[in-house]
């Protein structure tokens, strides 16, 4: 009886692993495909009209200083074919995917600081996150030093999101400096708070020691995000990254 037990335990156990293998493993396959137009830094449209968005990166906006880097190295694959491997359809009924030239080209942007890492996959945070960081050690491309990198501290509360901010260095003006998350949300400074100072994400007046994003949404995400603080000039001046 325990033998005839234990045979169906055993056959119940591998079907299971079978059904989870065929269902919740997503195996993707790549396909070869020709490049029509680059639409910016992060998305181009193939020449069988399929709009394409690359995975796990966030290529600046066109107003900001460098923006055109990425656009323009992803510009050279217009009229050429690559590789896709496509995981999603996203809410603008783009394909999210990454995409080999031969090269992992997502990857390569963020290794040359020519884009962020974004919503990274989680069988990938470690090598994208690891090749963010070394690109902002060095001050690659949209990671350029400000003169006054390595000035500030800043601890993240993600749950009561409130940034709390500690100055090392004089600085006579911070107006126009930005804070932004690995997505597209900034705040702008107006004015140049204490050494030591506080960042809400919600409502309040605003003094030199507490500032208030005014944000209706939330900013800092609970299992893993980034902070990114620029000068009026766009120049790096802090990096903050946790949950990698």
């Amino acid at each position: 009886m325990r033998k005839s037990y234990a045979f169906f335990l055993s056959l119940l156990l591998t079907l299971l692993l079978i059904l989870n293998l065929v269902f919740f493993s997503k195996e993707l396959t790549r396909e070869k495909v020709t490049v029509g137009r680059v639409i910016d830094g992060d998305t181009f449209e193939l020449k069988d009209g399929r709009v394409i968005r690359l995975l796990n990166i966030n290529a600046p906006e066109k107003n900001l200083p460098q923006s055109d880097a990425a656009k323009s190295y992803l510009s050279r694959l217009e009229n050429s074919s690559v590789e896709l491997e496509v995981f999603e359809t996203d809410k603008y009924e783009r394909h999210l995917a990454r995409v080999y030239s031969p090269e992992y080209t997502n990857l390569y942007l963020v290794k040359e600081g020519m884009s962020s890492k974004f919503l990274v996959q989680d069988k990938e945070i470690d090598i994208f996150s690891k090749a963010e960081e070394e690109a902002i050690r060095v001050g690659k491309g949209i990671w350029k030093h400000s003169n006054y990198y390595g000035c500030f501290t800043t601890d993240i509360d993600k749950k009561k999101e409130v940034v709390y901010f500690i100055r090392t260095c004089n600085i006579s003006s911070m107006e126009g400096w930005i804070v932004k998350d690995e997505s597209r949300k900034t705040y702008s400074f107006s004015s140049t708070p204490n050494d030591r100072f506080m960042l809400s994400v919600g409502s309040g007046n605003n003094t030199p020691a507490e500032l208030y994003w005014d944000s209706k949404t939330n900013i800092w995400n609970n299992d893993r995000d980034s902070l990114y603080l620029f000068d009026k000039d766009y120049s790096l001046v802090h990096y903050h990254s946790y949950g990698y």
